[in-house]
Protein backbone atom coordinates (compact mmCIF):
# COMPACT_ATOMS: atom_id res chain seq x y z
CA UNK A 1 0.00 0.00 0.00
CA UNK A 2 1.25 3.45 -0.76
CA UNK A 3 0.57 6.86 0.81
CA UNK A 4 -2.19 7.54 -1.73
CA UNK A 5 -4.31 4.62 -0.46
CA UNK A 6 -7.98 5.30 -0.05
CA UNK A 7 -10.81 3.09 1.18
CA UNK A 8 -14.12 3.40 2.99
CA UNK A 9 -15.48 1.01 5.59
CA UNK A 10 -18.64 0.65 7.60
CA UNK A 11 -18.33 1.57 11.28
CA UNK A 12 -20.54 0.62 14.20
CA UNK A 13 -21.42 -2.66 15.77
CA UNK A 14 -24.28 -4.72 14.49
CA UNK A 15 -27.62 -3.25 15.62
CA UNK A 16 -28.44 -6.05 18.03
CA UNK A 17 -24.96 -6.70 19.42
CA UNK A 18 -25.78 -5.06 22.77
CA UNK A 19 -22.74 -2.81 22.73
CA UNK A 20 -21.20 -0.16 20.59
CA UNK A 21 -22.78 2.75 18.85
CA UNK A 22 -26.26 1.58 17.99
CA UNK A 23 -27.60 -0.13 21.12
CA UNK A 24 -26.54 -0.47 24.72
CA UNK A 25 -27.85 -2.82 27.39
CA UNK A 26 -29.35 0.14 29.22
CA UNK A 27 -31.37 1.19 26.14
CA UNK A 28 -32.61 -2.34 25.59
CA UNK A 29 -33.60 -2.64 29.27
CA UNK A 30 -35.48 0.67 29.08
CA UNK A 31 -37.31 -0.48 25.94
CA UNK A 32 -38.29 -3.70 27.71
CA UNK A 33 -39.63 -1.75 30.71
CA UNK A 34 -41.62 0.58 28.46
CA UNK A 35 -43.07 -2.36 26.54
CA UNK A 36 -43.98 -4.13 29.79
CA UNK A 37 -45.77 -1.00 31.01
CA UNK A 38 -47.60 -0.69 27.68
CA UNK A 39 -48.65 -4.33 27.85
CA UNK A 40 -50.04 -3.90 31.34
CA UNK A 41 -51.89 -0.71 30.36
CA UNK A 42 -53.42 -2.32 27.26
CA UNK A 43 -54.40 -5.43 29.21
CA UNK A 44 -56.07 -3.39 31.96
CA UNK A 45 -57.82 -1.13 29.45
CA UNK A 46 -59.21 -4.13 27.58
CA UNK A 47 -60.48 -5.74 30.80
CA UNK A 48 -62.03 -2.55 32.18
CA UNK A 49 -63.79 -1.65 28.96
CA UNK A 50 -64.96 -5.19 28.37
CA UNK A 51 -63.45 -5.78 24.94
CA UNK A 52 -60.77 -8.40 24.37
CA UNK A 53 -57.59 -7.55 22.52
CA UNK A 54 -56.67 -10.10 19.92
CA UNK A 55 -53.17 -11.52 20.43
CA UNK A 56 -51.97 -10.45 16.98
CA UNK A 57 -53.07 -6.86 17.56
CA UNK A 58 -51.44 -6.84 20.98
CA UNK A 59 -48.13 -8.10 19.50
CA UNK A 60 -48.27 -5.47 16.77
CA UNK A 61 -48.94 -2.71 19.28
CA UNK A 62 -46.03 -3.87 21.43
CA UNK A 63 -43.55 -4.23 18.59
CA UNK A 64 -44.36 -0.90 16.93
CA UNK A 65 -42.36 1.27 19.37
CA UNK A 66 -39.42 -1.14 19.20
CA UNK A 67 -39.39 -1.14 15.41
CA UNK A 68 -39.66 2.64 15.32
CA UNK A 69 -36.75 2.94 17.74
CA UNK A 70 -34.58 0.51 15.78
CA UNK A 71 -35.24 2.25 12.47
CA UNK A 72 -34.43 5.62 14.03
CA UNK A 73 -31.20 4.46 15.72
CA UNK A 74 -29.79 2.09 13.10
CA UNK A 75 -27.92 4.70 11.10
CA UNK A 76 -25.26 3.51 8.70
CA UNK A 77 -21.98 5.12 9.68
CA UNK A 78 -18.89 4.99 7.52
CA UNK A 79 -15.26 5.89 8.05
CA UNK A 80 -12.74 6.72 5.38
CA UNK A 81 -9.00 6.21 5.20
CA UNK A 82 -7.09 8.51 2.89
CA UNK A 83 -3.32 8.12 3.10
CA UNK A 84 -2.21 8.80 6.68
CA UNK A 85 -5.57 10.21 7.79
CA UNK A 86 -8.81 8.62 8.96
CA UNK A 87 -12.11 10.55 8.72
CA UNK A 88 -15.05 9.60 10.93
CA UNK A 89 -18.16 11.66 11.69
CA UNK A 90 -16.72 14.74 9.92
CA UNK A 91 -13.55 14.66 12.04
CA UNK A 92 -10.11 13.88 10.69
CA UNK A 93 -7.56 11.90 12.67
CA UNK A 94 -3.90 11.52 11.80
CA UNK A 95 -2.46 8.04 12.37
CA UNK A 96 -0.39 9.48 15.24
CA UNK A 97 -3.60 10.29 17.16
CA UNK A 98 -4.72 6.64 17.14
CA UNK A 99 -3.37 4.68 20.11
CA UNK A 100 -4.37 1.10 19.44
CA UNK A 101 -6.81 -1.32 17.89
CA UNK A 102 -8.34 -4.08 20.00
CA UNK A 103 -10.13 -7.12 18.61
CA UNK A 104 -12.26 -8.97 21.16
CA UNK A 105 -13.14 -12.66 21.17
CA UNK A 106 -16.34 -12.06 19.21
CA UNK A 107 -14.42 -10.39 16.39
CA UNK A 108 -15.43 -6.80 17.13
CA UNK A 109 -12.75 -4.22 16.41
CA UNK A 110 -12.40 -1.13 18.62
CA UNK A 111 -10.22 1.73 17.38
CA UNK A 112 -8.93 3.97 20.18
CA UNK A 113 -8.03 7.65 20.00
CA UNK A 114 -6.58 8.56 23.38
CA UNK A 115 -8.32 6.59 26.11
CA UNK A 116 -11.71 6.49 24.39
CA UNK A 117 -13.10 4.30 21.64
CA UNK A 118 -13.31 6.25 18.40
CA UNK A 119 -15.27 3.64 16.48
CA UNK A 120 -16.26 0.00 16.47
CA UNK A 121 -16.75 -2.42 13.64
CA UNK A 122 -16.85 -6.13 13.00
CA UNK A 123 -14.03 -8.03 11.32
CA UNK A 124 -16.66 -9.36 8.91
CA UNK A 125 -17.41 -5.90 7.50
CA UNK A 126 -15.95 -5.06 4.08
CA UNK A 127 -12.49 -3.45 4.25
CA UNK A 128 -12.00 -4.32 7.93
CA UNK A 129 -8.89 -6.30 7.03
CA UNK A 130 -7.60 -3.32 5.04
CA UNK A 131 -7.99 -1.19 8.16
CA UNK A 132 -5.85 -3.68 10.09
CA UNK A 133 -3.24 -3.66 7.32
CA UNK A 134 -3.26 0.16 7.35
CA UNK A 135 -2.77 0.14 11.12
CA UNK A 136 0.16 -2.28 10.81
CA UNK A 137 1.75 -0.08 8.13
CA UNK A 138 1.71 2.94 10.47
CA UNK A 139 2.74 0.92 13.56
CA UNK A 140 -0.57 1.28 15.37
CA UNK A 141 -0.63 -1.59 17.91
CA UNK A 142 -3.24 -4.26 17.18
CA UNK A 143 -4.22 -6.37 20.20
CA UNK A 144 -6.00 -9.46 18.90
CA UNK A 145 -7.90 -11.42 21.59
CA UNK A 146 -9.65 -13.82 19.23
CA UNK A 147 -9.29 -17.52 20.05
Amino acid sequence: MDSSEHFVFRAGSSPLSGKGIVFTKKRLRNMLLINTALTAALFLASKLRGFPLQPRLLCLLLMLPVLMYISRRAVLRTAEVNGQRLTYQNREFDFTELNRIMIDRAGDIALYAGDSVLLRLSVTYPNAERLLEWAAKYNIPVLDHRC
